[in-house]
């Protein structure tokens, strides 16, 4: 019989196995874009959600316990300032052409300088602030490049 001929059973099964292929991938693309859609979109949100956590675990940790919760309004003013501004400046300064030398810089030194004045922060203070910031940075950075 010609259909049970190995032959035919061959080119039966390489068609079967190039539309599971085309299947396969069509599934896959679709699966991207999904996944372009709703994990890259909110990606840049969930980065500041987070930032603004870690600077306020990281201002507590500096400031005292009393001192953090009379100046709590401040800190959360500074953290919308220094986070969400300094993340939006950094994230569309070059969209909008400015040179790297500016939108790289300008919110590493807001961050750096902005809470130890308006906190009035002695030099002891400052440094530990920018070294717990610097250790969080790395940390949140090698989290959100595993995670996302």
């Amino acid at each position: 019989m010609w259909f049970k001929s190995p032959i035919f059973t061959l080119q039966l099964n390489t068609k079967y196995i190039k539309r599971r292929f085309l299947e396969e991938l069509a599934l896959v693309a679709t699966i991207k874009e999904i996944h372009d859609m709703h994990i890259i979109l909110p990606r840049f949100p969930i980065m500041i959600f987070f930032s603004i956590l870690v600077f306020l675990v990281v201002i507590r940790i500096v400031v005292e316990r009393n001192e953090f919760i009379k100046k709590q309004y401040l800190i959360y003013i500074l953290s919308i300032i220094v986070v969400v501004l300094g993340m939006l400046f950094g994230k569309y300064g070059a969209n909008v052409g400015l040179k790297w030398w500016i939108y790289y810089p300008i919110p590493m030194l807001i961050n750096v300088f902005l809470p130890p004045l308006a906190l009035k922060m002695n030099l002891k203070k400052s440094l530990f602030l920018c070294f717990t910031e610097f250790s969080f940075c790395s940390f949140y950075s090698l989290l959100f490049f595993f995670l996302f």
